[in-house]
């Protein structure tokens, strides 16, 4: 054993954006090299070796995106005549990674991927109302749906901001629908089940096979899906990644560990050592963390609901651990009145504590989506590209806020 870990990367980023008439092209290239020395398991040295970086202001664009990107401002200020300005944001960015770990195994991976915001601007009644439409792909530089339905997304993002009232607050039956909103997930059990944050605030308990969800609850960290968002066959440590059940049939089963933590907790270790480059140290990280669908078609889901809330798409979301809060901040969304949805919303959030979350789960959709177009994390100034799935939810309850 050389008690030596070899981290190599470079990283490409090429930007195109859209505005105001005008085509603006960058690319940055960064890579390096760290090494970490370890004895009996434990760190004892580290350094890094930065190799490459490159700034290009004025690279030459992608002949064949010009003229994809021209069409949607097109489509979209065909669309509608309150649109008053757009701006269409293009990333490419690939990563190669090498690895050498201490007991000397080698693994070597290349990753890409391309992500497309649309972001524009509409006059209703002399104030500007903002919609967004994002997508991704791992297969190529274009997208599905279609540049109509983005440009529709995000147009109808803008109106219902014009005509949406925030809602009542208090505790009533939430549905959401499927794809991004499971961001919930990544706040209420993904960062709960990283083994260096589980070590300080173990708000889920220990996982060994405890029942803290309904029995039709499984939520799953897969790394290795062919066309995901992240896809990571082994981790920043050089260790083989797969599938882990955090919940399976309602019981927490597992955490997220790096080499360190799993070392620490003496639990299995599950390699999800992840970093946002060489320049910074692994820690334990989510990739693409997805609760499995159920049987339910998503109306169902809305059927006996005499007063709730619809969130057809949310913002942001935060955890905070010290009050064990889940906040999900909505940006379209609807009251449902007799299992109809009726008012528009916007404005508010809604949430609750992880296991109150997890036990509100009432039924699940068939209607599973993952989150291709945006995904990315922040812990402890390390910034790191992760996706989220989930099929529609229905919660019996849930904190409603504004």
């Amino acid at each position: 054993m050389s008690n030596e870990e070899v981290f190599h990367e470079k990283t490409t980023y090429l930007q195109h954006v859209w505005h105001k008439n005008h085509l603006q092209v960058s690319q940055v290239i960064l890579g390096g090299v760290a090494t970490r020395r370890f004895k009996d398991d434990f760190l004892t040295t580290s350094a890094i070796l930065p190799e490459n970086h490159f700034f290009d202001p004025f690279p030459a664009p992608l002949p064949e995106l010009v003229p994809f990107l021209n069409t949607i401002a097109e489509t979209a200020y065909f669309a509608s005549p309150k649109i008053r300005n757009l701006k269409i944001e293009h990333l490419s960015k690939s990563r190669q990674v090498d690895i050498k770990t201490p007991e000397g195994l080698c693994g070597h991976y290349f990753h890409t991927f391309n992500q497309l915001r649309l972001t524009l601007n509409c006059r209703v009644q002399n104030t500007l109302w903002t919609g967004h439409a994002t997508n991704g792909s791992t297969q190529n530089t274009f997208f599905e749906p279609s540049v109509d339905e983005l440009v529709q997304t995000a147009l109808a993002e803008a109106l219902h901001q014009a005509t949406a009232k925030v809602p009542e607050r208090g505790e009533m039956p939430v549905v959401m629908s499927s794809g991004w909103n499971g961001i919930w997930l990544h706040e209420a059990i993904g960062h709960p089940s990283e083994a260096d944050v589980w070590q300080q605030y173990p708000v889920l308990g220990y996982p060994d096979g405890r029942k803290i969800a309904p029995e039709t609850v499984t939520i799953i960290d897969n790394p290795t899906l062919e066309g995901a968002r992240v896809f990571l066959p082994f981790d920043d440590e050089g260790n083989q990644t797969n599938l882990v059940f955090l919940i399976h049939h309602g019981r927490f089963e597992s955490l997220l560990t790096d080499r360190k933590t799993a070392f620490q907790t003496k639990l299995f270790g599950t390699a999800r050592a992840r970093r946002s480059s060489f320049r910074h140290p692994p820690m334990p990280r989510m990739s693409n963390l997805c609760l499995l669908p159920g049987d339910n078609t998503p109306n169902d889901l809305l059927l006996g609901i005499r007063e709730g809330i619809y969130v057809q798409t949310a913002g942001t979301a935060v955890f905070n651990p010290e009050s064990s809060m889940v906040q999900v901040f909505v940006k379209k969304g609807f009251k449902i009145q007799n299992g109809r949805l009726t008012t528009p919303l916007a404005g508010f959030w809604v949430g609750g504590s992880p296991h109150k979350m997890l036990g509100a789960i009432e039924a699940l959709g068939n209607d599973f989506r993952i989150e291709t177009g945006r995904g990315h994390c922040e812990k402890k100034e390390q910034v790191v590209p992760i996706s989220v799935g989930q099929p529609s939810v229905r919660f019996s309850s849930l904190w409603v806020g504004s």
